[in-house]
């Protein structure tokens, strides 16, 4: 082939060649000649005898286009030329010929005119091997090379497996990309951009096709079709290079695609940009046939249907009625805005299901000023609708603001030709001003109306991202766009609003098609209160990607074109029936103690962290408990959507009942059903100290059978540290009621236990759940060996956990770690400890609860490799340590640091060049079943977080991280706080294998993946977030996959403050957890 990928420019003096023919022939201008290397001909307007083979054929002309063996080496001239003949051409496709003609550029096509001496040399000729385009050629990366596809002008070219990006225009030409996926529209200012701002490249590697440019049959073809296949030549018309295919094999369209048919229950909320719909535009009644087609049949008669770009109420009406006339069961009551500067309006259409109690135009008479002048700011106002829905024979209360926002047009006049920077400074202002007060309208909204869900729906004309002028959408729902614009939004609303179009699979996700790049111009928007009422969000395409002529289709029988934009159905349950949960989960402890009326005011914050597993939405129920078991607070059934994550403090969680500070006082656990697998994790912080626990879900039929696998009779705490400014406080959690349970407290060199029993102090002795926290005193050893048994006596099972940390005093110290107390079912032989080179020290403690002594070996392992040697055998120092640990002893030491303990694990560490910092995995392998703990920390003791050891309990093929992010503006649970995100795998298994990470957003995207290839066993990987490419200001879950069981851990660095950047030294709030089974 003759295009080769990678070019090598080199300066070089143009040289001539020629083709040689029979003696007393001229000699032949090679065509490569004529083309030459650059955007035009080196010999312009020049006579040329020149030849090759035809190879298409047009209503005035051939391409002629050099044989393969008579093309050059050289990347950048092409083999192929257009001849312009004037009238239908006398040769056939596949004719070798020779000819003379003038060269000259045509509007930037190099062609041949003026024909003369065309001789036919021999007919049905091979035609020359096409070029193939594919996803990296044209070049889809700016600076884009201009000749990129100069280089094959004229010439026959090939796409297979590509894309048709838009459908027909009026002249039937269509653009294509040869590559599966379709061009989306990026943030940022268009190529070249401005500086400090983000740049979009503009997707150049978009072309056009004119399908019957060559004759082949005319066809209609919808944006998103797959292309098989098209070979053919490639010319250049109006500024952009075009395929005419002499084979066109197009895959079988999707489009039209109407959303999924409602489920029993669900209430259909949808916005739809009617375009211009005036009842003196064009054929009025063709027009109302097809928009009851598109509402009926492509939007499934929402019961809320926002509608933009209305002419008058009566245009409503009549569609309201037309609906009516096509499907008696559907009636529709309308709403118009009749405010307003142009012709046309927002306006509602309710089905009977709803009561619509108030509509109002806001900041109708609102201003803004801009180049000297003051102008209306809403030429369109924004309509509140306030309504009561019946749902499963139940009233909801629901509140939408629809909206419909000034267009892109003009914002970047001042880059025009004709420049106009004051336009460009108009528009850019008055999309500034109409996101910022409508952000300051809904969050007064939702504050005053805390409990009431709360869209904001509409053809926002702004993109899910900043364009590089204007924020829009990120200053509407409240979390600006990190990279910015040259008029940034600010931060309005808390909490957050989350946009639903984010929540739709990729492929889906576009309601506009602008010159073949997919794009979201139109949303919906939800408040804290309404996002997790939501099941599904989906487009009706059937306008955007629709041919041209479908535009102006008079055929009443089709919705197919009735506007430019798409719709959007959002899919609400409120009051989901007959949810059966199978999956349970027990937040044992919860602090949270507001300090003011404000819940957000508490010191101590608990967040929790629930991933969903499953590929479809699952119903989620969260009880929140007192210490005496009864309920203080409750959800209705909330929804998850396909591998979505809620990271949640206490107070955003969505109770039906709005919670007083007294009541968050009292919440002291939560018990968590869904009818779907989920991931589960559980953080308390305050400033400056953070802790986390990993928290087990279960398959279970009930609440019953979930507690008898959650909770134990018998449970271990390995290490309890009451020494210098180290406190530890130890929570229980039963079912038990008026049960009982000892706290059997060891410590050593005594020879004596403590046994301390506690009696559970129950309300009324008979409320089934109960949780009590103890805090051990006056418990000091120089040899740190103190631990505890946890027995629950007369049939009474908890679940028990500690943290401790260091007193903050005076000093700058503060810092707290979090482990769950081993439950005596889930002691192993064999365990994995997670050794990170962010960390100056990691404390290992082993504890042998059982009645015989345990032989216990002690493995490092660095880069899957024995760190210290080759071989142990012959050496006096070996990186393996075998210890003999008595029955009911427990011993601890610290790898990295130089402490006294009665545990030297210095042997570990031998051989490397920094004992401190390293990647390792340690293995521990008892002949008897014993509780290991890691906790690790820095010397400056900015951090300090733990877990118990990784067993066979905790690996799987497929782990999950519920939540982890390295955003400095995350939503939800550490609102706008900088984070970092550490984790570290390690192939357990018996043979090398390959692991998939998967990272997914909180609206369960994929937004990058990649594989690790060929992990041998026991080789330890660890990555921060900040380091990962193209995951900045990432927040979600990853998954890890693979065909060898997996231990996996990982870290959430936190700064103590709600703004500015993680501190090098100082307070870091870091929550260490192992992570959870994929299920």
């Amino acid at each position: 082939m003759k295009i080769r990928r990678s070019l090598i420019l080199s300066c070089f003096l143009y040289v001539f060649t020629v083709i040689s023919l029979a003696a007393g022939t001229k000699a032949l201008t090679p065509i490569h000649n004529i083309q030459g290397t650059g955007m035009a001909s080196p010999i312009q307007d020049q006579s040329v005898d020149t030849g090759g083979i035809v190879t298409g054929l047009t209503s005035n002309g051939f391409f002629l286009q050099a044989a393969d063996v008579d093309a050059d080496e050289d990347p950048l001239t092409s083999e192929g030329i257009y001849v312009y003949t004037g009238s239908a051409p006398v040769v056939a496709v596949g004719d070798e010929i020779t000819l003379t003609a003038t060269v000259s550029e045509y509007y930037g096509l190099t062609e041949l005119g003026s024909v003369s001496n065309l001789n036919v040399q021999s007919s049905l000729n091979a035609l020359p091997t096409p070029i193939e385009l594919d996803a990296t050629f044209p070049s889809p990366d700016r600076p884009y090379p201009g000749t990129d596809l100069e280089r094959c002008e004229g010439m026959r070219v090939k796409i297979e497996n590509g894309v048709i990006c838009e459908g027909n225009d009026y002249h039937g030409d269509v653009i294509v990309a040869a590559k599966a996926v379709r061009p989306v529209r990026e943030p940022g200012i268009l190529y070249p951009g401005e500086t400090g701002f983000p740049v979009w490249d503009g997707n150049p590697e978009r072309f056009q096709m004119d399908p019957n440019g060559l004759g082949l049959a005319d066809q209609d073809i919808p944006g998103g079709t797959g292309i098989l296949l098209a070979t053919g030549p490639l010319t250049y018309s109006f500024n952009r290079y075009k395929l005419l295919p002499d084979m066109l094999q197009l895959a079988d369209s999707t489009f039209p695609e109407a959303v999924r048919d409602r489920n029993p229950g669900e209430l259909l909320l949808a916005t739809q940009n009617m375009l211009r719909f005036i009842s003196t535009n064009g054929n009025y009644s063709v027009r109302l046939t097809k928009a009851s087609l598109l509402i009926r049949t492509m939007l499934k008669a929402p019961d809320i249907l926002c509608l933009e770009e209305v002419g008058t109420e009566t245009v409503l009406q009549d569609l309201a009625d037309k609906i009516n006339a096509d499907d008696p069961t559907i009636n529709y009551s309308v709403f118009f805005g009749a405010s307003g500067t142009g012709d046309i309006h927002n306006g509602v259409m309710v089905r009977d299901n709803v009561q619509v109690n108030t509509v109002t135009e806001e900041q109708v008479d609102d201003t803004f000023d801009v180049n000297g002048s003051t102008y209306t700011l809403h030429d369109r106002p924004p309509l509140l609708v306030e309504a009561s829905a019946t749902v499963n024979g139940s009233s909801q209360l629901i509140s939408v603001l629809i909206i419909h926002n000034r267009s892109l047009n003009d914002i970047d006049a001042d880059l025009d030709p004709d420049p106009d920077p004051d336009r460009a400074n108009f528009v850019r202002t008055k999309r500034q001003q109409q996101a910022f007060r409508i952000s300051q309208f809904m969050e007064e909204y939702q504050t005053n109306h805390p409990l009431t869900p709360f869209f904001v729906a509409g053809d926002f004309n702004a993109f899910d991202f900043t364009d590089g002028y204007v924020d829009v959408t990120g200053q509407i729902k409240g979390h600006p766009d990190p990279l910015g614009a040259m008029m940034p939004a600010t931060d309005e609303i808390n909490p957050d609003f989350t946009d639903l179009v984010l929540t739709s699979p990729h492929s889906n996700r576009y309601s506009y098609v602008h010159d073949g790049n997919t794009q979201i111009i139109d949303h919906i928007l939800a408040s804290h209160s309404a996002r997790y009422y939501v099941r599904n969000v989906q487009f009706a395409h059937v306008n955007a990607d629709a041919p041209a002529s479908y535009v102006e289709d008079e055929n009443p029988d089709t919705p197919i074109g009735f506007s430019d934009h798409d719709g959007l159905v959002a899919f609400l349950d409120f009051q989901p029936q007959g949810v059966t949960p199978s999956w349970f989960a027990i937040v044992p402890h919860v602090d949270y103690q507001p300090s003011s009326g404000d819940p957000s005011s508490s010191f101590w914050k608990t967040v929790i962290s629930i991933t969903d597993s499953e590929t479809s939405p699952s119903y989620y129920h969260i009880a929140a408990l007192d210490k005496e078991g009864n309920t203080v607070a409750e959800t209705r059934w909330l929804t998850l959507m396909g591998h979505n994550t809620a990271d949640w403090n206490l107070n955003m969680i969505p109770f039906s009942t709005p919670l007083s500070s007294s009541d968050y006082g009292r919440i002291a656990s939560m018990k968590i059903e869904s009818d779907g697998s989920f991931a589960l994790a559980e953080r308390f912080k305050a400033r400056g100290i953070a802790s986390g626990l990993e928290l087990r879900t279960v398959s279970a039929d009930d609440w019953t059978d979930a507690e008898a696998q959650l909770l134990s009779e018998v449970a271990y705490i390995g290490h309890i540290d009451e020494s210098w400014q180290w406190w530890t406080g130890i929570a229980h959690w039963t079912n038990s009621p008026g049960g009982e349970i000892t706290l059997d407290f060891h410590k050593y060199p005594d020879t004596a236990d403590v046994d301390t029993p506690i009696a559970m102090d129950f309300l009324d002795g008979s409320t089934p759940i109960n949780k009590v926290a103890y805090v051990s005193q006056d418990v000091t050893s120089t040899e740190d060996e103190e631990w505890m048994k946890i027995s629950g006596v007369s049939g009474c099972n908890t679940m028990s956990y500690q943290l401790f940390g260091v007193h903050e005093g005076g000093s700058s110290l503060g810092v707290m770690s979090g482990l769950n107390a081993t439950p005596a079912n889930r002691l192993a032989t064999t365990f994995y400890i997670p050794m990170s080179k962010d960390v100056d020290w990691r404390g290992i403690a082993l504890l042998n609860p059982g009645d015989t002594a345990a032989t216990i070996t002690l493995d490092m392992f660095v880069d899957g490799s024995n760190m210290a040697f080759p071989s142990k055998e012959g050496k006096s120092q070996l990186r393996e340590i075998v210890l003999t640990l008595d029955s009911k002893r427990k011993v601890k030491g610290v790898v990295g640091a130089s402490k006294t303990t009665n545990l030297d694990l210095s042997s570990l560490v031998l051989g490397l060049s920094d004992s401190t910092h390293f990647t390792g995995i340690l293995k521990i392998v008892s002949d008897v079943p014993i509780v290991t703990e890691l906790v690790q920390g820095d010397n400056s003791w900015s951090h300090n977080e733990g877990i118990t050891g990784i067993s066979a309990f905790d690996t799987d093929t497929k782990l999950v991280i519920p939540f982890i992010s390295n955003d400095t503006t995350a939503p939800d649970g550490f609102s706008h706080t900088p984070h970092n995100g550490i984790f570290h795998i390690t192939n357990v298994g018996s043979a090398n294998t390959s692991i998939s990470v998967t990272f997914m957003d909180e609206n369960g995207n994929i937004v990058a993946s990649k594989t690790l290839e060929n992990v041998a066993p026991l080789f330890p990987i660890e990555a921060d977030l900040s380091s990962e490419d193209n995951l900045d200001h990432f927040t979600g879950s990853i998954v890890f996959e693979s065909t060898q069981p997996l231990a996996g851990s990982y870290v959430i660095l936190a700064s103590d403050e709600d703004s500015g950047t993680l501190p090098a030294d100082g307070h870091l709030q870091s929550s260490m957890f192992k992570m959870a089974s994929g299920m």
